[in-house]
């Protein structure tokens, strides 16, 4: 019988929320569920060692686990505490196939928060010394013992099978042990209607990826030389003003953002053969589509056929600890700019790899992380943090992009500290078509580095 991905997918989120994949080191390869729901991070968790996500006491507990893992072997499920949120456990099953090149398989579904039970306070009498008797005491008669029955704690039905010397004491304040069937049902009723959400959207994803129902925000980029517009980023709006940072949440979570690449590319080399020369785009590429030589033979065949849109194709390098291969992510980076195509890394500081990625790929350009740009107007230490930047790309013979730039205090701080284009609300929010934000005078930029045509 064969299983489709959406089959397998139903299977595994029947009795999970999350599926992880882990590498000898605990480092997470791959991700598919809920990560945002149960570890509340906010970022994609791809390449975060999982052990992080964790409160530290739960450490020691994990690394034992894993380690202990043979191939084949399957432990769990085990209760941990989530770093974000020790109060709101995860049960943890993890098993380690040999046919997976030994990779650590995990299922982790959310566990409900049981009341705490407590014995109440022991009270231990002070020691004193016996006193001291006589030579000649006179016998004393056994104190006689009262034996009372032990009492059986309160059992509901579906208690039974337990063995009455574990049964746990009630909880505080005297509530029963009833209350804790229906927490685990209603927790149970909720991750199912959780994963029933998660299934629908990806689902609907894949059919509007599939079927290219989906349009684009245009975002200008700004040359700071001249305050003329360079070229503008797309953004994939989908139907129904489905919330786009939700809809790329679900293309990581089930693995649809190659084809969501693919698909983004197509439609920006139609745009460009059926718009005006001038218009050039920047379109998102994630590391893990990058290494894959499909998709420079898919841009390939694409510009074959639009010639027009040769040379006028920016490629933005997204989520780069995705990268498996880093020869390989170059070998197809060179591929793309050997079709007149510029290739930039994206949000240059978010990540902790991003240096050792400027040094191991060439590339054209760097966008520098909106997190430092708007510190720009700060003080000093932050200005002079970006002129290094800046001043660093220039010897690697790249040119820098400063995001999220929002007034013109940025602006001005940008364009003083060396700063090459600019992009963000200062020029316009994306919108449905191509625009050209206001002329403004260009103030005096500082001595100006290799510009880009």
């Amino acid at each position: 019988m064969t299983l489709d991905p959406y089959r397998l997918l139903g299977l595994a989120f029947a009795s999970s929320d999350l599926l992880l994949e882990l590498d000898d080191y605990g480092r997470i390869t791959f991700v598919a569920g809920a990560e945002h729901e149960l570890f509340g991070h906010g970022a994609p968790i791809t390449g975060m060692l999982l052990h992080d996500l964790l409160a530290p006491q739960e450490w020691e507990r994990l690394h034992q686990l894993l380690l202990s893992l043979a191939d084949g072997a399957r432990h769990g499920p085990i209760i941990l505490a989530p770093a974000h949120d020790p109060h709101s456990p995860v049960s943890l099953s993890a098993r380690r196939l040999a046919e997976n090149a030994g990779r650590i398989c995990c299922a982790l579904t959310a566990a409900p928060a049981l009341p705490r039970f407590e014995t109440g306070p022991v009270n231990v009498a002070p020691y004193a010394p016996p006193p001291v008797v006589s030579a000649a005491p006179r016998p004393l008669a056994p104190a006689p013992v009262e034996v009372q029955a032990p009492v059986a704690p309160p059992r509901s039905a579906s208690m039974a099978d337990l063995p009455p010397d574990i049964m746990p004491p009630p909880p505080v304040g005297g509530a029963p042990m009833e209350v804790v069937e229906p927490l685990v049902q209603a927790a149970a009723s909720q991750n199912t209607r959780a994963m029933h959400r998660a299934l629908a959207r990806a689902e609907a994803l894949a059919a509007a990826v599939s079927q290219r129902r989906f349009n684009f925000a245009f975002q200008p980029v700004v040359r700071l030389a001249d305050d003329t517009v360079h070229h503008h980023e797309v953004l994939a709006r989908f139907d129904n003003g489905a919330d786009p940072l939700q809809m790329i949440r679900t293309a990581q979570a089930f693995d649809l953002m190659e084809e969501l690449d693919h698909a983004v590319v197509e439609q920006a080399v139609r745009r460009l053969a059926s718009d005006v020369p001038t218009l050039r785009l920047a379109v998102k590429v994630t590391g893990r589509t990058l290494c894959d030589e499909t998709y420079a033979q898919h841009v390939e065949r694409l510009l074959r056929r639009h010639e027009s849109a040769r040379g006028r194709l920016i490629f933005e390098l997204t989520e780069s600890n995705t990268i498996g291969d880093m020869v390989l992510a170059d070998r197809y980076a060179q591929a793309l700019r050997g079709m007149g195509s510029l290739v930039c890394l994206g949000d240059f500081g978010a990540g902790a790899d991003s240096m050792a990625h400027l040094q191991r790929l060439q590339l054209d350009l760097a966008k520098i992380d909106g997190r430092y740009v708007r510190e720009l107007t700060g003080g000093r230490e932050e200005a002079a943090l970006v002129r290094h930047l800046v001043q660093a790309f220039s010897e690697l013979g790249l040119r820098t992009v400063a995001a999220m730039v929002e007034n013109t205090g940025v602006e001005e701080a940008a364009r003083y500290a060396g700063v090459d284009f600019a992009q963000g609300y200062l020029y316009g929010r994306p919108t449905e078509r191509p625009e050209t934000p206001q002329m403004r005078r260009a103030a005096p930029v500082a001595p100006p580095l290799l510009r880009l045509a």
